[in-house]
């Protein structure tokens, strides 16, 4: 089970080299004595980076959010995968890093377009279950309807967001028998 998002825990988790390129990649040099401090001496950090201001700081949470979320053992796994889709296997480079905080912060700083990709799954992910799916087990149920005028009303909304449609021409939406028990639609329906 993920824990908890805690701010402090994310900064511990980070080693410091690391945590001080970030920061400096988003254009914040804190004002830390990086070199005096252990890897779990995160107070300065965590105040410093408090002391941004509201959007700066607001940004560097929400990555903070994003890594916390891809730090585990399944969220290695998916980075890998994604990069070999991406055409690169990151696993070389990633195993010798002891935290799997320094492996999602390192793939956010140096491969953003598979860290975009992962988070963008991660978050889908979260949907489901989640609050954006509710059941609604007490819906009377009812067949979907097909008359002519419920079909150009759906047509008519549907329209603005398809790619094919223009101002004069309107998709085209027609109601599919329902399929036979084990039935496989052909490819292309």
């Amino acid at each position: 089970m993920l824990q908890q998002f805690n701010p402090k825990r994310v900064l511990r988790q980070i080693s410091n080299p690391l945590l001080k390129e970030f920061f400096e990649r988003q254009g914040h040099a804190l004002a830390v004595d990086w070199d005096g401090l252990s890897n779990t001496q995160v107070d300065d950090i965590f105040d410093a980076w408090q002391r941004l201001p509201d959007e700066q700081r607001k940004a560097v949470e929400i990555t903070f959010h994003d890594v916390h979320e891809m730090a585990n053992e399944d969220g290695t796994r998916v980075i890998i995968e994604e990069s070999q889709y991406h055409g690169e296997d990151l696993a070389p480079l990633l195993e010798p890093m002891e935290s799997r905080y320094d492996k999602a912060i390192w793939t956010f700083m140096y491969r953003p377009g598979v860290w975009d990709a992962v988070v963008r799954f991660a978050k889908a992910d979260t949907f489901w279950g989640g609050r954006s799916w509710m059941k609604r087990g007490n819906m009377p149920s009812a067949g979907p309807k097909t008359d002519a005028g419920t079909l150009r009303a759906f047509q008519e909304a549907m329209a603005p967001g398809t790619w094919i449609s223009t101002p004069s021409t309107l998709s085209r939406v027609a109601p599919m028998a329902p399929l036979k028990s084990g039935a496989v639609l052909p490819a292309g329906a």
